[in-house]
């Protein structure tokens, strides 16, 4: 977005850390007037879609602009939205130009101010949907991330001995935990919340398969006339599937027993560890297991039967273990701080 610049503010502290000096930043900057802003969505809109934008700064109107000419070809009246905004603080004031579905590259002006371009176009998520899905596959961990697939965020594998068993789990040695997503935020691999994302993405396709039926997002498997977004999840359903035990149970999940530093996956070195079973995790994995047992079905008959025969032996556990395993739900133990994803309530997996 444009701003309306602000005198230049000289912190004279030259000997602070780096926390130090942020928290000094901000405090100068909150002290300053504040700018004009508009807030547009910087996507674009659909034409049929509503389309509203907020502002900052009192006004009663505002005028819509072609991007690249400054002709104006919508008019309107700001309303009062909120005077203390609680995602912002702010007073804000809302704009509605729903009226205007002309294709097209805009911006918006209030008080002479310009908003940031953006788009009105019936393929103006486009981009956007294929880019969040394609984010899965640069999560991958154990591969290397490389060629045309991965550029200009091309890396070399990591993580290639996953995992060993830590001695909370009763069990020693290697355990052959190798591939699946790294976790949002570090690189764990947590079951829980993997079986969340692959099942909710399953979901996405069961419910509309010919929004998801690209099979052209270049990863490696595009053009296998598999849609992408299942290549993609059954990476981390190949790598769920090493988490389940020959007694149906499934390990909580595979970490460090601290949270790496900012660094490449190639150069996190420190051992890493596969946490003892948990009903949750359990739970979560039978859910998944089945659920991609019916729509691999189409496509890979044996993959699906395998979905299906773990979810049974994962069912058949808890069936076999009515109360929460391990009693009171997982906890880290002693040494390790990476995270928890426990539940002291496992009925909601259960249930799934």
């Amino acid at each position: 977005m444009r701003q309306i610049s602000s005198p230049d503010v000289e912190i004279k502290k030259p000997r602070v850390t780096m926390s130090k000096f942020f928290q000094l930043l901000f405090s100068v900057l909150a002290s300053l007037p504040l700018s004009a802003q508009i807030f547009v969505n910087q996507v674009g809109y659909l034409p049929n879609a509503p389309k509203n934008f907020f502002v900052n700064q009192i006004a009663d109107s505002f005028l819509v602009k072609i991007n690249n000419t400054g002709a104006v070809v919508f008019r309107g009246e700001l309303e009062l939205f909120n005077t203390s905004d609680p995602a912002t603080g702010m007073t804000l004031y809302r704009g509605d130009f729903s009226a205007l579905n002309t294709p097209g590259q805009y911006e918006i002006m209030v008080n002479g101010v310009n908003s940031y371009a953006f788009t009105i176009a019936e393929t103006v998520y486009d981009e956007v949907f294929k880019k969040t899905l394609k984010s899965y596959y640069f999560q991958r961990c154990g591969v290397d991330l490389l060629g045309s697939f991965a550029d200009p965020y091309f890396r070399t594998r990591g993580h290639i001995s996953d995992g060993f068993f830590h001695t909370s789990t009763g069990l020693t040695g290697f355990h052959d935990a190798r591939g699946g997503w790294h976790d949002a935020g570090d690189y764990g691999k947590y079951t829980v919340p993997g079986s969340i994302a692959a099942g909710t993405l399953l979901k996405a396709y069961e419910y509309f398969p010919q929004a998801f039926a690209n099979d052209e997002n270049n990863i490696p498997e595009s053009g296998n006339n598999i849609p992408d977004i299942l290549d993609e999840v059954r990476v981390e359903l190949d790598w769920l599937l090493k988490m389940q035990l020959s007694g149906g149970g499934v390990l909580h999940k595979l970490t460090r027993e601290a949270f790496s530093g900012f660094v490449m996956p190639a150069n996190d070195n420190a051992q890493r560890f596969i946490y003892q079973i948990s009903s949750a995790a359990t739970a979560d994995f039978a859910a998944l297991m089945a659920l991609a047992a019916r729509i691999y079905l189409p496509f890979d008959n044996t993959f699906s039967q395998q979905c299906l025969t773990a979810a049974a032996a994962a069912w058949a556990y808890l069936q076999a273990n009515p109360t929460i395993v391990p009693s009171g739900g997982f906890q880290n133990p002693s040494g390790t701080s990476t995270g928890v994803y426990g539940d002291s309530n496992d009925r909601d997996e259960r249930l799934w």
